[in-house]
């Protein structure tokens, strides 16, 4: 069923990085976050000349420019290839996480993602909330701990090279602050990343395992196996599910 209604916090006025924007890229803003095709994960189609008659004397060199302004300051991520875009505060702003369904929801709508950068951005924001707040009952619900566990924790945020082609081609983001870092520190990283790829026998030559990016780690998948697990024995046991006493030797030794 196609939404209704999109929520516009009343908080962003107070978010010096947005305030910051110019009134092309917030009217951006609002029209990607307005549109009909927003997924729960906050994926949205990229067609900029699309846009064009959502406003009377836009341009596509306008729509570009806003959007490299929108991605500099953090809030969105383009990747042209999948045609795809990311607004990356939508999980937060729609506190999706706090609700269980709403959190399957995500998931489901993290695995249509096409676009490897666009995926690797939705992990690490799942990452980031779930260290700040984890007391959303989400982590733990039965209809959605599974899920969320399969997902975490990631190998790492965001690395540097998930760079956004929209905008300064020598531009990247760091994973803590999220600000653009000076092409010499991305050329470092590089050379840096590819040198652990080419020692790395787990993942491709792009340094991804699957759709994931590789932390480089063989004990990463057997971590994550234990952790699913230790979740799994801690939700809140149906009616009929066996006791206490059927739980395994691995699940008390997690």
């Amino acid at each position: 069923m196609a939404r209704e209604y999109a929520r516009n916090p009343l908080w962003i006025w107070d978010d010096a990085k947005y305030t910051e924007l110019t009134p092309a890229a917030q009217h951006l803003d609002y029209v990607l976050r307005h549109g009909p095709g927003v997924s729960y994960c906050g994926r949205v189609d990229w067609r900029p000349a699309r846009l064009l008659p959502r406003a009377r004397g836009w341009t596509l060199a306008a729509v570009e420019a806003a959007a490299a302004e929108y991605a500099a300051a953090g809030f969105g991520l383009f990747d042209p290839e999948t045609e795809e875009a990311l607004l990356c505060k939508h999980i937060r702003w729609d506190e999706l996480l706090r609700n269980p369904k709403m959190a399957v929801a995500l998931v489901n709508a993290y695995h249509a993602v096409a676009s490897r950068k666009l995926r690797a951005a939705v992990l690490t924001e799942i990452e980031l909330l779930h260290r700040e707040f984890p007391e959303f009952s989400s982590w733990t619900h039965p209809m959605s701990a599974a899920k969320l566990a399969q997902l975490l924790p990631i190998p790492a945020p965001i690395t540097d090279g998930m760079t956004d082609r929209i905008g300064d081609p020598d531009r990247f983001f760091s994973p803590d602050t999220r600000h653009p870092i000076p092409g010499t520190a991305r050329r470092g990283f590089d050379a840096h990343r590819a040198h652990a790829i080419s020692r790395c026998g787990l993942c491709d030559e792009h340094g991804y395992q699957g759709t994931q990016v590789c932390d480089h780690d063989a004990g990463t998948a057997e971590r994550a196996r234990r952790g699913i697990a230790a979740v799994r024995a801690a939700m809140v046991r149906r009616p009929g599910a066996a006791g206490p006493e059927s739980r395994t030797e691995e699940h008390l030794h997690v």
